[in-house]
């Protein structure tokens, strides 16, 4: 295999020596000729079209490369702020960080919620006119990469076909909802959906609704409609780090101001460099490991304090204080979580559920608890299951770089089959 490997490189690095080889073949080589006559070429697939897609794109613009297209498997554009509509959803980053920096935006909020977060997701598509660009309901199920002409096969759902030169996979790690293996789930005779996957059609106002999950969406989904429901269960893990934030509306004059170039920019310095600041009291670095105690310790009496504040029961407050320290699992930065479950209509079970029944939910402790519908916080498949993360499956070769004449190249060794999600960043 080694002698393969060195052979190939040998053989790559004299074709281009001798420029007698052009790595990748033209459009017109490809089109109508014998690689795929059903399938659509283009130079550069994008998969996906969440803000990192729409970036993609926005750079191949302004580089005027314009003979790609945006594979989205939703039926309209969006990725996250599209499909994550729940009740409460909100940016858990201040928005003068979580933003395009070369597209400002009047934004009403410090954190911004959902609906304004689509809406300046829509405000760049329609300000580089990528619509044009993009094809909904295609959903990549494979990617081959062929050795003989250099181009990506692509393949979906909907059986249209296509031949790149380049992909650049944008589908992020929060796209595949997890919904967690649960006796009995299939049968509920109520609704259910994950928080991803929110049903609008079904009216939670009155009914005793089940949410699955104390995570950032659970907390942020609870304080949400806990006032409109009649009863309301939380199903909760594990004890989460739970912080303040200050969040508030602004002013037309502010939104001015937080507008004008200088101060932009400024403003998002400011909110990196606090994060960055922060960020000493989740590592333990040898000149500093005395501040990030302090830190911790100031947010573990302030999260205390709060949990005497609000939560009566013992037993559950001693199970939401952590028993890991601050920085080991995501953050939930919340000044509404709490005081939610301090409602009378509201309940927290942390015993653990025993099964899903046909009217509700029956805990480990053995009570039966009634539901019109459950409401499953429970994340999405990320780096812990790669085979249930990964949308599509990826034929391609592993490849090595190679310096020719001061420029880099990919040297092709051998081709692999495998099921992860391919990203290729120039």
């Amino acid at each position: 295999m080694r002698a393969e490997k060195n052979w190939r490189m040998k053989q790559l690095k004299t074709r281009f020596d001798n420029n007698s080889l052009e790595l990748l073949p033209t459009k017109e080589a490809v089109q109508g000729g014998k690689t795929q006559k059903d399938a659509q070429y283009f130079e550069t697939v994008i998969i996906g079209t969440g803000f990192s897609g729409l970036l993609a794109a926005i750079r191949l613009q302004k580089k005027n490369l314009t003979d790609f297209v945006l594979l989205e498997r939703g039926s309209d554009i969006g990725g996250t702020w599209r499909d994550n509509s729940y009740p409460g959803a909100e940016v858990d980053i201040p928005t003068g960080l979580y933003s395009i920096s070369f597209i400002p935006y009047k934004f009403k909020k410090r954190y911004s919620p959902q609906s304004e977060l689509l809406e300046y997701t829509n405000y760049i598509i329609d300000k580089f006119d990528i619509r044009k660009h993009t094809k909904i309901n295609q959903t990549v199920t494979k990617l081959t990469y062929h050795e003989d002409n250099f181009l990506w096969h692509v393949e979906t759902a909907s059986g249209k076909r296509y031949i790149a030169r380049f992909i650049i996979d944008t589908s992020g790690v929060l796209a595949n909802p997890h919904i967690p293996d649960i006796e009995g789930e299939d049968t509920f005779q109520g609704a259910k959906f994950h928080t991803g996957q929110w049903d609008h059609s079904v009216s939670y106002e009155g009914k005793r609704v089940g949410v699955i999950g104390s995570g950032c969406s659970g907390a942020q989904v609870v304080p949400s409609i806990a006032s409109k429901v009649d009863r309301l269960t939380l199903f909760m893990g594990k004890a989460q780090w739970i912080i303040p934030r200050s969040d508030r509306n602004f002013s037309s004059v502010e939104r001015f101001i937080r507008y004008l170039p200088g101060v932009r920019h400024l403003n998002r310095f400011i909110i990196f460099a606090y994060h960055e600041v922060r960020f000493i009291a989740f590592r333990r670095y040898p000149l500093t490991s005395k501040l990030s105690k302090f830190i911790k310790n100031l947010y573990a009496k302030n999260l205390k304090k709060n949990l005497e504040k609000y939560i009566d029961d013992d037993n559950l407050r001693q199970h939401m204080m952590p028993d890991y320290e601050l920085g080991s699992r995501r953050i939930i930065p919340t000044n509404t979580f709490l005081p939610a479950l301090a409602r009378e209509n509201v309940d927290v079970d942390i015993s653990g559920i025993e099964r899903i029944t046909p009217t509700g939910i029956k805990t480990k402790e053995g009570k039966d608890i009634p539901l019109d519908i459950i409401v499953y916080a429970t994340g999405f498949y990320a780096y812990s299951n790669m085979k249930r993360h990964s949308r599509f499956r990826c034929m391609v070769l592993v490849v090595e770089i190679l310096t020719v004449n001061g420029k880099q190249r990919l040297s092709l060794i051998r081709a692999l089959s495998f099921q992860v999600t391919l990203t290729i960043l120039k």
